[in-house]
């Protein structure tokens, strides 16, 4: 099959004079009925799909193209491409965006297209992990999805495929070659994406034209400086490095959301003693349970690095009995608690409350024992990326955060039985999620603080610490 993007919409759009990637180059070239993408981060696929994708719907020869942009998360897909596609395509006649229904849309004029009459181009943003019913329409003339490597693909075969497929229900000729196609954009992964790929492949060496399969990698397109992936492959470790940057299937991912991490704090001695200081400042982060385990974390920071001092954990906790333990943890323990994090659910009024307060509104009460912070919901993908990065700074109390550290070790991904997979984006619930789901609320909690400039200045001295050499915490069967 021929290249959607055909002369004629790139002589009509004036950004095809730009620098494009090899990358870009070759998706534009390449766009079948199926085809998928592999690379590495920042290659340029917001920039296809931002600026190619709406100029190729506007010279679209059938009357009232339609398209669909799509990633696991409706809020993560608008993160990604609303903005810039509302700035790339404000150009044309009678644009809108509608925010609620996450539909943008403009209209064509029949002297500019030649059609017989005026149309409207529409182009949906969905999130295909909530809400199928969204996902439903009447035709596509292109789907996209994004992240295709975390999404769960269960709908795109019975809801999104037949939306491509276009019926003979017209005798103009410019109706009778109509039809759809779907490209998938992500990085390299032991799962789904990777069936996917080499199905893709398969079909296209066998000389089938309507699918088209490529994977590139940082180092063959030279976009990323070598200065920065050297950072990148320290910073990351080899196996991950070689996933996001080199579009390698690396076999060795685990359900175990922090397992690397937790031995990388063993290898370098992270678990130790920690004796903290009563003029260090302590911030406390949480996850509150309703009628099971609300689980706390206390944390100091010396210099550039945070010291988990403390964890606990208790079923049924009242609001009121959580403010007692953090007191009682103040006054044994001699910290200075100036910073108490609390989850987003914290400001629901059928969450956790104290006569007509919500949790939010009891401890902020509280102002001249310590302040309260607000933690916003994340994305939790983002949420644990971001935890990754905050384990690499932290050292943590062997004997005080042990089942701490035991929620950590066995927090997993959720298991797609019907896939056969782990959902990377998603948590299987167990008794360790509220330990595991306090820790990435610290993590939080602490950039927030340090953010703010509210850590008081210490000297590292104020510190004790008892190095405790090769120290393994007993049946946590650690592998190497």
């Amino acid at each position: 099959m021929s290249n959607f993007f055909n002369s004629e919409s790139k002589k009509k759009h004036a950004d095809y004079n730009v620098l494009l990637t090899a990358f870009q180059q070759f998706v534009i070239k390449s766009i079948t009925r199926q085809c998928i993408f592999l690379g590495p981060r920042r290659v340029g696929k917001t920039y296809v799909i931002c600026n190619y994708t709406p100029a190729y719907a506007h010279h679209l020869k059938y009357l009232h193209p339609r398209g669909m942009i799509s990633a696991p998360e409706l809020s993560q897909v608008k993160d990604l491409y609303w903005d810039e596609m509302i700035e790339n395509c404000y150009k044309y006649p009678q644009f809108k965006a509608d925010n609620k229904a996450n539909v943008i849309s403009w209209v064509r004029y029949k002297q500019d297209t030649g059609m017989m009459r005026d149309d409207k181009v529409s182009i949906k943003f969905r999130g295909m992990h909530k809400n199928p019913l969204s996902l439903r329409g009447t035709y596509l003339d292109f789907y996209i999805n994004d992240e295709t490597q975390d999404t769960n693909l269960d709908k795109y075969t019975t809801v999104i495929r037949p939306q491509t497929t276009f019926s003979k229900i017209s005798n103009m000729d410019y109706d009778k070659e109509r039809k759809g196609w779907s490209m998938f954009m992500g990085t390299a992964r032991e799962n789904h994406i990777k069936d996917m790929f080499f199905k893709y492949l398969k079909k296209a060496n066998e000389g089938d034209t309507n699918y088209t399969a490529f994977r590139t990698s940082a180092s063959k397109m030279k976009h990323i400086s070598q200065e920065e992936l050297d950072i990148a492959l320290e910073e990351m470790g080899p196996e991950d490095y070689a996933q996001e940057y080199e579009s390698q299937f690396i076999s060795s991912l685990t359900s175990k959301v922090f397992d690397r991490e937790l031995k990388a704090i063993r290898d370098r001695a992270g678990f130790k003693v920690l004796l903290p200081s009563p003029r260090v400042s302590t911030i406390v982060a949480m996850d509150i349970g309703l009628s099971d385990a609300t689980a706390m974390w206390f944390c100091q920071k010396v210099g550039g690095r945070y010291h988990v001092v403390d964890f606990y954990k208790e079923e049924g906790l009242t609001p009121e009995k959580v403010l007692e333990i953090i007191k009682d943890k103040a006054h044994a323990r001699g910290f200075n608690i100036t910073h108490v994090g609390l989850p987003h659910d914290s400001k629901r009024k059928y969450f956790q409350t104290v006569g007509s307060m919500t949790s939010f509104e009891y401890f902020s009460k509280f102002k001249n024992l310590f302040k309260t912070v607000y933690l916003e919901r994340w994305r939790v993908i983002d949420s644990i990326n971001w935890t990754r990065s905050f384990m690499a700074t932290c050292d943590i109390d062997e004997d005080r955060c042990f089942d701490g550290v035991v929620d950590l070790r066995e927090y997993s991904f959720k298991y797609i039985a019907s896939q056969d997979r782990y959902d990377y984006s998603a948590i299987k619930k167990s008794k360790h999620s509220h330990g595991s789901d306090g820790f990435r609320y610290l993590a939080q909690l602490a950039h927030k603080v340090t953010m703010s400039g509210e850590w008081d200045i210490i000297n590292s001295g104020d510190m004790v610490t008892h190095e405790v050499e090769d120290y393994t915490p007993a049946g946590y069967g650690w592998e190497d």
